[in-house]
Order: structure tokens, then C-alpha cells, then sequence
């Protein structure tokens, strides 16, 4: 189901190389046992066959917890934190995340990407949690 909406909102958007979930840190994907955000991405992938790349954006820092961090530390929590483990020179992509707060750790995954030379990354996300406006 959340495949089909993912699918359905992408459609204006222009055809991606690869599909990216965004990734976690091995000791939390040990703690945590599953991650959604690979899930998403492999169910988009049996929708839409375009080629999923598990492989290519790694997290290289366990950082902390992001739930009680206003938009300004959440932002310098994940400076740095992604690395590129696989060519993407020239590779549209689509990086698939379950929920977007402040779009910190989105943003910083894909300038990662574009900087390792990716042309484009999209973000496709279920879920935006509302603005605070202080």
C-alpha cells in the first residue's frame, strides 16, 4: 500500500537510475532488527522494477537519538555521518525515508550522494511531520 502512494506521488517526477533507502548504522539496525526505510524501498522496487541499491549510501556514524533535538542540532547531528560506497556518477536517484521531520538527515544524505556525483536526488517520503513555527 504505502509502495503504491510512494509510487503514485513520484509520478511527476523524472525517472530515477536506482532506488536509495536511507540507511542505518549497523549497531542500530542490530538494536532496531529491520529498516523501514529499506522495506519501503524494496516494495517500491517490486512495484516499479527500477533497480534498488542497498549498497550505495552507508552510514558511517551511530548518531543520537533525534526525537527531542530542535531543527539546528539535528542538522549538526548528522554533518558527515553518510558515505558513498558504490559509484553514482551521473545516476538519478530516488533516496526513499518513512518520515521526514525537519529534512536534516534527508539533506545531508543527498549532498552526500551529489557530491560522489550523482546528477539528482529525489527524496520520496510517507510521511512530513507539520512545521513548528515558533
Amino acid at each position: 500500500l504505502l509502495a503504491g502512494w510512494l509510487e503514485n506521488a513520484a509520478l511527476c517526477l523524472p525517472a530515477p537510475d536506482v532506488l536509495v533507502g536511507m540507511p542505518q548504522h549497523p549497531a542500530h539496525l542490530r538494536r532496531r532488527g529491520f529498516n523501514q526505510a529499506h522495506e519501503l524501498a524494496r516494495a517500491l522496487h517490486a512495484a516499479t522494477h527500477i533497480p534498488f541499491r542497498p549498497d550505495i549510501l552507508v552510514r558511517r556514524c551511530d548518531s543520537a537519538p533525534q526525537s527531542s533535538l530542535n531543527a539546528q542540532l539535528r542538522a549538526a547531528t548528522v554533518r558527515g555521518v553518510f558515505g558513498v560506497a558504490a559509484p553514482v556518477s551521473g545516476m538519478r536517484i530516488w533516496l526513499v525515508d518513512d518520515v521526514m521531520t525537519t529534512g536534516s538527515t534527508l539533506r545531508e544524505a543527498a549532498q552526500t550522494l551529489l557530491g560522489s556525483g550523482a546528477a539528482e536526488v529525489c527524496a520520496l517520503v510517507i510521511g512530513r511531520t507539520p512545521r513548528v513555527i515558533a
